[in-house]
């Protein structure tokens, strides 16, 4: 059903928006379901998006770990394993994840009907507020936009290939603030 009706939104839009985005979370993500219930966030998001990005948001199913049933006079090993509602799976295979346990993430793709071709980039939204979650989104979805408003006569492969290399830079400046996050934590503890 969702992965229905995202396809029809899409077949509607595709010739409007050279990029589209999808963010893609659960119950088990209260920040992000927050702020998109916020109208001043959306209101925000839907600015810097403007007519250059298309975004789309969809609440999956949660998936929870379980035990493996065991047969009655049989030990089984109790190892936890995640279990993924089928409602999911079709949309999670679209860009190639293999389970809602990775959630939240904002997925930036485009579409070529045409060629039945879909590419896309996946950015994880690592937030613990609604505020956390709009600014990773703000920063994300600004950079493209601006890269679209840059480059208003390239074909769509080679605008996503732009605002790809943004988002590679935006990921590598957050896996450093981390790094040096440690390293200071590390030398505070360490006294030095």
């Amino acid at each position: 059903m969702i992965i229905n009706e995202l396809n029809d939104r899409l077949r509607e839009t595709h010739e409007l928006f050279p990029l589209f985005g999808i963010i893609l979370f659960t119950s088990a993500h209260p920040y992000v379901i927050k702020m998109l219930k916020d109208e001043d966030y959306l209101a925000a998001l839907n600015d810097i998006t403007g007519n250059h990005i298309a975004v789309f948001t969809t609440a999956l199913f949660q998936g929870r770990y379980t035990t493996p049933p065991s047969k009655p006079g049989q030990l089984s090993m109790m190892c936890m394993i995640w279990q993924e509602p089928n409602e999911n799976k079709n949309l999670l295979s679209w860009f190639d994840l293999k389970d809602s346990n990775n959630l939240p993430l904002l997925v930036l793709f485009g579409i070529d009907f045409e060629n039945n071709n879909l590419y896309y980039r996946k950015h994880s939204i690592k937030a613990e507020s609604p505020q956390s979650t709009y600014n990773l989104l703000q920063e994300a979805l600004s950079a493209v936009s601006t890269q679209i408003q840059k480059n208003p006569n390239l074909d769509k492969i080679a605008l996503f290939k732009k605002a790809c290399w943004e988002i590679k830079k935006i990921q590598a400046k957050q896996a450093l603030d981390k790094l040096v996050g440690i390293t200071s934590l590390l030398r505070g503890a360490g006294g030095m």
